[in-house]
């Protein structure tokens, strides 16, 4: 018997790659190379309460990558660099949002495409 889901989620997976994502380029924090990749664009929201009893909500630019294109697992400190249609170039760094342990998570539940949560660090 085939797994539906599982079929599924790989059909979107190539899917979203195609049609959704644009290319980016990840720049590992401990390495010099930089890789090109497809990525879609999302955004997270979350909020922190700070010492004095009040809530920050702070946005992170979010980049989903398939695992088939980057098997890396991201680390704090990483950096995308998205360039958009009219040659804007924008620098994200990976960050750790509050409450959370680490830069990223899963996007599915096919383990196939990890969410990366960053902040602008430069325009140009």
């Amino acid at each position: 018997m085939t797994d539906m889901i599982a079929e599924g989620a790989e059909w979107f997976d190539g899917v979203s790659r195609e049609h959704m994502a644009i290319v980016v380029d990840i720049h590992p924090a401990a390495s010099v190379d930089v890789i090109g990749v497809p990525a879609v664009i999302g955004r997270s929201t979350f909020d922190a309460l700070t010492n004095d009893g009040m809530t920050i909500r702070f946005e992170t630019r979010d980049f989903s990558i398939s695992t088939v294109d980057w098997a890396v697992v991201p680390k704090k400190g990483d950096r995308i660099i998205e360039t958009d249609r009219t040659g804007t170039r924008r620098e994200y760094e990976a960050c750790v949002p509050a409450g959370m342990q680490s830069c990223w998570h899963w996007a599915d539940s096919a383990y196939r495409k990890r969410r990366i949560h960053t902040q602008l660090v430069e325009n140009a």
